[in-house]
């Protein structure tokens, strides 16, 4: 085994703790952020990037996911509701 040199060394540590189906049901309405997580963004070299950057990340995933319901929607032909509404 060969020894390795490290510049640098970050650790990440925490709790959370959930009741059953309550860490879901927060994701659904909304309450968190899922993104694909990386190497390159967890340890960029500047951390004071990080969180710019996934914050830009899920703001332009949102943006594009939302122009995708509007085209979604526009693309449905307008029906009458059978009850009058």
């Amino acid at each position: 085994r060969g020894e390795m040199t490290v510049p640098a060394f970050r650790a990440y540590a925490g709790y959370s703790g959930w009741a059953r189906g309550q860490l879901q049901a927060e994701i659904v309405r909304g309450g968190w952020y899922v993104i694909q997580a990386d190497a390159d963004t967890v340890f960029a070299a500047d951390v004071s990037t990080i969180w710019p950057e996934l914050i830009k990340r899920v703001t332009t995933k949102q943006a594009l996911l939302d122009r995708e319901e509007i085209r979604l929607w526009q693309a449905v032909p307008y029906r009458r509701h059978p009850g009058g509404l």
